[in-house]
């Protein structure tokens, strides 16, 4: 008859702590993964929410204004120049409950997003992926306190 061996409490032990060691030097690496592919996905859908806003602009002579607390689905200004599918990706990637299309007197439009949580390098990222410093392609500004965060991109005229 063949016997075996159990793992003594001590085996257990170390076992259980190279294991959590090697998890403490991976998980990192995941959410910093993860914080750029989000970002990439926001500024991505982003430009896109830019692009159609800069058309309806340049044929209606107007900014589309939607504010998420109004309940329409998508302004109607865009329902020809920008897919259901991708409006619905904007609404998912910043948040249903905290987005807003203002068009402020002072010639463009802003996409306004407010939200919880401690955000702080997804922002920094975004930051990084759509501020190039050109206001034909948006300035992003951002604040965050690691429990609450807001977003203003502003495009130009």
């Amino acid at each position: 008859m063949k016997t075996y061996r159990a793992f003594t409490l001590s085996e257990l032990l170390i076992i259980i702590g190279v294991l959590a060691i090697l998890a403490a030097l991976v998980i990192p690496t995941f959410s910093a993964a993860t914080d750029t592919a989000s970002a990439a996905t926001i500024a991505t859908n982003t430009r896109s929410l830019a692009d159609a806003c800069r058309v309806a602009f340049e044929q209606d002579g107007a900014w589309p204004t939607w504010d998420s607390e109004d309940g329409v689905p998508m302004p109607a200004e865009l329902q020809n120049r920008l897919s259901e599918s991708t409006w619905d990706d904007i609404l998912e990637s910043w948040g249903y409950e905290t987005f807003a299309l203002e068009a402020p007197s002072g010639g463009g439009i802003q996409v306004n997003v407010y939200g919880t949580g401690n955000y702080v390098d997804l922002l920094n990222e975004l930051e990084r992926v759509v501020d190039d410093g050109a206001a034909a392609t948006g300035n992003l500004v951002w604040t965050a306190d690691g429990t609450q965060w807001q977003v203003v991109w502003t495009l130009s005229q």
